[in-house]
């Protein structure tokens, strides 16, 4: 696989209920990239690895991660670094700007319930929904972290900080996504005239982590992306 230029600068957030080394496999397959990780804390063993801010930037967020980046990247919620990124591209992978359009509250309620009766029971039935199943043992999640995950799931709408993002835009999918459904996806990226030009690439078999399932797919769309600009 060809690289992308060799100035520019992979950023990848995970998603919820995961950790930074659900990107592992895509990194292996981006040869020779200056690939950064952010880690949001739900669970042990990932790694926030410092960024250059300057420098051109793809950020490739999955799920959770593309909210988390929409809402500090451009308000400054809490990593306020992000609003200095010299940014060139954004790929969301399984992502959306508003979870709570899709997905009724007392779903969320029901798991934050279980995080707090049974953190591991209720992570390992989301892991399998999501296609990652037995990500990480039962001692190595956050409870804090991931009930407060939960809340922005809830609670954030980053729809406005979406069509306010300027630079290009590929977003992810799955057919068989069984956390965020197809029709969500596109009435989110493209449902307004002015998202017409948000890439909307279709995968059909993956699971909600696509990345950590076709980690080749995934690297050579993020390779396709930064030799486009």
């Amino acid at each position: 696989m060809s690289e992308a230029k060799e100035d520019m600068q992979l950023l990848f957030i995970h998603g919820w209920g995961m950790n930074s080394t659900i990107w592992h496999s895509t990194i292996d397959k981006l040869p020779k990239q200056d690939c950064k990780t952010i880690d949001l804390g739900f669970v042990q063993a990932g790694e926030n690895q410092p960024f250059e801010k300057s420098k051109p930037t793809i950020v490739i967020a999955h799920s959770l991660g593309t909210l988390w980046f929409l809402k500090n990247y451009q308000n400054g919620v809490g990593e306020s670094e992000l609003n200095k990124l010299n940014l060139k591209a954004f790929i969301s992978i399984g992502g959306f700007t508003n979870f709570s359009s899709f997905t009724p509250l007392a779903t969320l309620n029901k798991m934050k319930e279980g995080i707090r009766e049974n953190p591991a029971a209720q992570m390992a039935l989301f892991w399998r929904r999501a296609g990652c199943k037995n990500f990480a043992s039962p001692e190595n999640l956050n409870s804090e972290k991931l009930n407060e995950g939960l809340e922005w799931l809830a609670s954030w709408n980053a729809s406005e900080e979406a069509s306010n993002l300027s630079c290009p835009k590929l977003i992810l999918s799955s057919k068989a996504d069984k956390i965020v459904p197809g029709n969500a996806t596109v009435e989110q990226w493209q449902g307004e005239a002015g998202k017409k030009n948000n890439q909307i690439i279709w995968h059909e078999t993956a699971p909600h982590c696509l990345q950590l399932v076709e980690p080749e797919w995934v690297a050579e769309k993020i390779i396709k992306q930064a030799q486009a600009l």
